[in-house]
């Protein structure tokens, strides 16, 4: 009987610890959402993956529901990039690929497996707060 339990035990300590290696095999993120007087948004992403090649990718929701193509963000293994093209209103999901950089619309047989998935939801952004810093910088109210 302890045999049996002490081989679960090692059954589950090997799972999670394959779940694990999985999971690091690539990540996607951003730092702060920077949001310009008017429509437009930015952030620096970043992401690494252990893979010898990596492709970044984007897919826009517009503020009406419409889905656009998947597109080519960047090309390489461990790197950075500003973005500064975000439109308030809209929705976003970024995905990390293993493989090699394909054109600037690839379709689904040209990327790998997928590695991550990172979304950015700018469809409730509120420009109250970009007024509420205009007034800060302006001084208190008279």
């Amino acid at each position: 009987m302890k045999l049996f339990f002490t081989s679960i035990a090692f059954l589950l300590s090997f799972a999670s610890i394959n779940a694990m290696a999985e999971s690091d095999r690539g990540r996607i993120g951003f730092d702060r959402l920077d949001c310009y007087h008017g429509q437009y948004c930015g952030t620096q992403l970043f992401w690494r993956t252990r893979s010898e090649k990596a492709v970044l990718t984007v897919q826009r929701t517009t503020a009406n529901g419409r889905r656009m193509r998947e597109m080519l963000v960047a090309c390489g293994r461990d790197d950075s990039r500003y973005i500064d093209w975000l439109v308030k209103g809209n929705y976003y999901v970024f995905r990390l690929y293993e493989g090699r950089c394909p054109s600037t619309y690839p379709s689904r047989h040209e990327l790998g497996r997928m590695l991550d998935r990172m979304q950015i939801n700018l469809s409730r952004y509120d420009d109250r707060n970009d007024r509420r810093d205009r007034r800060d910088r302006r001084g208190p109210r008279k």
